[in-house]
């Protein structure tokens, strides 16, 4: 019976606490946030997909996040709403990867020095 409903009714139980609607809005959506993590990856050089997985998993929190302050009497269509808050997530984890990696940059560098 859930299965037929759409994102909008899916958030709304969601609001409420419903893990399985949380659990069907991310499984109905997976392939937009899926298609925005290969986009992604591939904007921050990952050119091999080594973290689109994670980039998905990011997606998906940023989706659920968005759920909590959607209100569907705005006039947007949930997904429309959801999209910047997908975005966002996967943009802060790369972010998070890249000063990762330049601060082990740095700390190589400091050790090949000594």
């Amino acid at each position: 019976m859930m299965e037929t409903l759409n994102n909008e009714q899916l958030c709304a139980l969601a609001q409420s606490g419903d893990i399985p609607a949380q659990n069907l809005l991310i499984e109905n959506n997976l392939g937009f946030i899926r298609q925005q993590a290969n986009l992604a990856a591939w904007q921050f050089g990952d050119r091999a997909g080594a973290i689109t997985d994670d980039l998905v998993q990011e997606g998906a929190f940023g989706l659920l996040r968005s759920c909590t302050h959607y209100k569907p009497d705005a006039g947007s269509k949930f997904l429309t709403y959801a999209t910047m808050a997908i975005r966002r997530s996967m943009m802060d984890y790369m972010h998070q990867q890249y000063d990762a990696l330049k601060e082990q940059g740095t700390h190589m560098r400091l050790l090949l020095q000594e």
